[in-house]
């Protein structure tokens, strides 16, 4: 199934889709609107089929989902034991993403104190890996709520506040392959060093 099919087929099923570059990693466009607001047809063709961009999946109530996101077998097995596990679930290219019920679930990382474990709800997103082709609206609505092993924990990083405004996205999320504290808001990622939380880049 090529980029664009896969992606009208999501659309389909009710998940609000974002572009991302072709790392899979970033978005390609502010995506602000798209925290509460699903895209058009018309851009649908435009970011799966006349730009080559791959497929991201907006969390949080706009899809109905909240995602655990294990970033290496080692973290996924550490949830099972946990108690933190779903019938739905895609594979990532290091790791696991485990898909639940949406319940106001807000973005954080160290689900639970484990490393490599962060959650993605409100103000966050995923990339759509081949599994997810499989997924459906029904699927979603059978999946479990997110276990309470699940919804404790998590911390935001040292030294720094997040911030007071309401706006969606204002959250930490660790960024492996820039090894710095990411935070997403309004359309914008800026990026801050571990230790220090001084800012060190932004796209």
């Amino acid at each position: 199934m090529n980029t664009l099919a896969s992606a009208i087929r999501l659309h389909a099923e009710g998940f609000c889709l974002l572009p991302l570059l072709p790392s899979g990693k970033r978005p390609a466009r502010r995506w602000k609107r798209l925290q509460t607001e699903r895209p058009t047809a018309d851009e649908l063709v435009e970011w799966f089929a006349r730009d080559d961009y791959e497929i991201g999946i907006v969390t949080g109530a706009i899809s109905g989902i909240t995602v655990i996101d294990c970033d290496s077998l080692d973290a996924a097995q550490a949830c099972r034991i946990a108690g933190i596990d779903s019938p739905l679930t895609q594979r990532t290219r290091r790791g696991i993403h485990l898909v639940y019920r949406h319940a106001g679930e807000r973005n954080t990382v160290r689900v639970g104190g484990m490393a490599g474990v962060d959650r993605r709800g409100e103000g966050g997103y995923v990339r759509a890996y081949p599994d997810a082709a499989a997924w459906t609206r029904a699927a979603v609505e059978a999946a479990p709520l997110v276990p309470e092993a699940a919804r404790e924990g998590g911390r935001q990083p040292e030294g720094r506040e997040r911030g007071k405004s309401e706006s969606v996205g204002e959250c930490y999320i660790w960024d492996e392959a820039r090894e710095a504290w990411r935070w997403d808001f309004e359309g914008h990622s800026l990026w801050f060093a571990r230790e220090t939380m001084e800012f060190v880049g932004s796209e």
